[in-house]
């Protein structure tokens, strides 16, 4: 029987703390014990799976395709693993279910997500006719950033004027997938110095120096330019947020890397800051939705990161103190590309 969303004893202590702030969540939370059983869940978890009641009773996650395998993966490799979509109840959108370590515990974290983006799923009114007012303005400013690259001489006034399109460009790539079903995307060559240099610009002027610390000899790797960019950014203006003065961008290769299909070659980037760092309360849940660790954070900044990093086959991780904050992800390198 699962423990409802108040009646939390017997977690592990890392879960623990952050109780009060899983039980606020929209987003489906609970905590798998060491045979894989359901041992905890907040109420919107309670409200999500088929078979369970308003407490969350009766729900066996062991039932579901594939469960014993990504929990195995999740124990061996420490890495968060996603499932098959499961159904939900009676009339509802299909279920997101990932798997993540969490620490040094026996058990697992699950998270459920209502999974909104399959065919067949309304799309709201409003929704559309957000899309629908972005695509102007969108393509306004697109225009006046070609024509303002065309005129001026400086080269620099150009590489910000070509900036701009290239924003323009992802945000209107954004909007077509938030209403679009969701399709696989098929991957090019990227060379990650490109999208750090696109990122150290769209961030020139603020408040924290950027230093480059870049491996050359990186081969390129397979990606999606726009989706990475958006991770990067995230994780630049969180370092921004959290007091950064100084801000080192760094790449490297690294063989051996722990990544989402077991270890092999990768290609590492540092996002490093001399912030704040993490708060304490928010390290076990960092990476879940709407969990921030400032004031007036919406707390989906790093969540979309770990999804977009997982859908590359990648990882993501974090080691932080005051002063002494870095970000890395890890982004697999196909065999034979290389050394």
């Amino acid at each position: 029987m699962v423990s409802t969303a108040t009646a939390a004893t017997g977690l592990p202590a890392e879960l623990q703390r952050a109780v009060p702030v899983l039980e606020a969540l929209a987003t489906g939370v609970g905590y798998l014990d060491a045979d894989g059983r359901l041992a905890w869940a907040n109420p919107a978890l309670a409200e999500l799976l088929p078979a369970a009641d308003r407490a969350g009773r009766n729900a066996d996650p062991r039932t579901w395709p594939d469960f014993a395998a990504a929990l195995a993966r999740v124990r061996a490799n420490g890495l968060a693993v996603r499932l098959p979509a499961q159904p939900g109840r009676p009339g509802a959108p299909p279920l997101r279910i990932v798997l993540s370590p969490l620490g040094p515990a026996p058990g697992a974290l699950l998270e459920v997500q209502p999974d909104d983006t399959v065919a067949g799923v309304p799309i709201t009114a409003s929704l559309r006719a957000l899309a629908h007012e972005l695509k102007n303005p969108l393509g306004g400013l697109r225009g006046a950033a070609q024509l303002l690259a065309r005129r001026v001489l400086d080269a620099d006034l150009r590489a910000y004027a070509a900036i701009i399109v290239a924003e323009v460009d992802r945000l209107a790539g954004l909007t077509t997938r938030l209403l679009a079903p969701a399709r696989p995307v098929a991957p090019v060559q990227v060379n990650v110095h490109g999208l750090l240099e696109r990122v150290r610009l769209l961030q020139d002027g603020q408040q924290a120096t950027i230093v480059r610390d870049y491996d050359p000899s990186l081969p390129e790797c397979p990606g999606e330019p726009d989706r990475l960019v958006q991770v990067l950014l995230n994780l630049v203006h969180n370092a921004q947020d959290a007091g950064a003065r100084r801000i080192v961008l760094r790449t490297r290769a690294e063989h051996g890397a722990r990544l989402a299909g077991g270890r092999g070659r990768a290609v590492r980037i540092d996002v490093q800051d001399d912030g704040d760092g993490v708060p304490d309360a928010v390290r076990a849940t960092l990476f879940l939705p709407l969990v921030s660790g400032r004031d007036g954070g919406t707390g989906l900044g790093l969540a979309i990161a770990h999804e977009i990093v997982a859908e590359h086959g990648g990882r993501i991780a974090y080691d932080s103190r005051p002063g002494a904050t870095v970000f890395s992800l890890w982004l697999p390198l196909p065999a034979g590309a290389p050394s």
